[in-house]
């Protein structure tokens, strides 16, 4: 793995691309496939992702941590089935489009909103998304939880919450809106 994918992050820089790297899932929990390998379901996943991590840092290449999506998808919502049913391992509909997703995300960053839901239920692929924006941008989270933490803070202390919600939402602070 690490040779063959050295080898190719050269060959990639040298004609002027920028490689990143498509960290794979483990195997679906408590399927055959699985079993087999003699591996948990979180040894699989984390072995996986600590080899991209590592392969990743070593290379100063990007990793798409769509293993990485799939493992939080699973264990937050496993009433979607993110695996084929055939041989739970390739990804089926739901998986293709989480898989997408974080590409998405990790490519082209937060700003940007999908539309497109590739066929499935609106819920299901807005669930998608929001693992898959997670996933790659897990700084976001803290970021809205300080937003209202200000909130709640200014709410308290001026009792100006509200006004200094709508300020934040409107694009910042300017001299005009004090």
């Amino acid at each position: 793995f690490y040779t063959n994918a050295r080898i190719l992050i050269e060959h990639i820089r040298e004609i002027g691309a920028i490689p990143v790297l498509y960290q794979t899932w483990a195997y679906k929990n408590g399927s055959e496939k699985l079993e087999k390998t003699g591996l948990s379901y979180d040894g699989m996943y984390a072995g996986l992702k600590d080899a991209y991590e590592k392969l990743g840092n070593e290379t100063n290449t990007e990793v798409v941590p769509v293993g990485t999506a799939f493992y939080q998808c699973a264990a937050e919502y496993p009433d979607i089935d993110i695996y084929d049913k055939k041989d739970n391992y390739h990804p089926s509909a739901e998986g293709s489009y989480l898989a997408s997703c974080v590409f998405f995300y990790k490519l082209l960053g937060g700003k940007k909103r999908i539309s497109f839901t590739a066929g499935l239920d609106k819920k299901t692929a807005y669930t998608l998304q929001r693992i898959a924006k997670h996933t790659v941008l897990p700084k976001r989270r803290l970021t809205n939880i300080f937003y209202h933490l200000i909130v709640l803070v200014f709410t308290a202390v001026f009792d100006c919450g509200e006004e200094f919600s709508r300020i934040l939402s409107d694009g910042g602070l300017s001299d005009e809106k004090w």
